[in-house]
């Protein structure tokens, strides 16, 4: 049961609705788009469970009755969320919801409208993996731009693991060959300079038995 001093619903000094749910610098603000809004859906995610106002969004904190107390700081909170979300987002996309009434449906109707987006960012995503490569770069930054690659396709398609008890071991199975096969799409990117080291890498029994 909610009180007033439910905390999912507590405001903090940090939080006016004037500002975008993530820390975007202010030139970018309106920065959430079409083409982006599968990638920033996590980080949007994360903000909201941050600022305590997930279950706004999620649905776990339902819209109190008329009559009681906390519905007239529950339509601020969700007020608050909605101009977060407008904020965020490009005009491109925040214009057609100007004058929805939930925050809830806010992000429902962004995930409806461009759950299709994300099979071109799939694509997209799986390009840029399979075409990178070292180049000029420095060790440490070519290995984290392509883990960030890694880290956005493993969050537009999770993988499903195994939820069985039995001893057959195929989430373990899944994990290896996902790790071998993020190895070897490095080893294909380094720099020509690392050609001798790769060849001994891909040697190695122990990583591919």
């Amino acid at each position: 049961m909610l009180t007033n001093n439910t905390n999912i619903h507590g405001q903090t000094s940090t939080d006016q609705a004037d500002t975008s749910i993530t820390s975007t610098p202010p030139e970018h603000t309106n920065s959430t788009t079409s083409e982006n809004f599968g990638p920033r859906k996590r980080s949007i995610s994360i903000a909201l469970s941050a600022k305590n106002k997930l279950g706004i969004v999620n649905g776990i904190v339902v819209k109190p009755d008329d009559d009681s107390p906390l519905k007239a700081h529950w339509d601020r909170v969700n007020d608050m969320v909605i101009s977060w979300f407008l904020n965020t987002i490009s005009d491109e996309i925040s214009n057609g919801m100007n004058f929805v009434n939930s925050a809830q449906e806010v992000w429902e109707e962004l995930h409806e409208q461009f759950s299709s987006v994300n099979g071109h960012r799939v694509y997209q995503v799986l390009k840029d993996i399979h075409t990178f490569d070292q180049a000029n770069k420095s060790d440490e930054l070519y290995y984290h731009k392509l883990k960030n690659l890694w880290d956005e396709y493993i969050a537009l398609e999770p993988i499903v693991a195994c939820k069985c008890k039995c001893p057959c071991g195929a989430h373990k199975f899944q994990e290896d060959r996902e790790r071998r096969k993020r190895l070897i799409q490095f080893l294909m990117g380094l720099h020509e300079s690392y050609a001798a080291a790769r060849g001994q890498i891909l040697m190695s029994r122990k990583i591919f038995s």
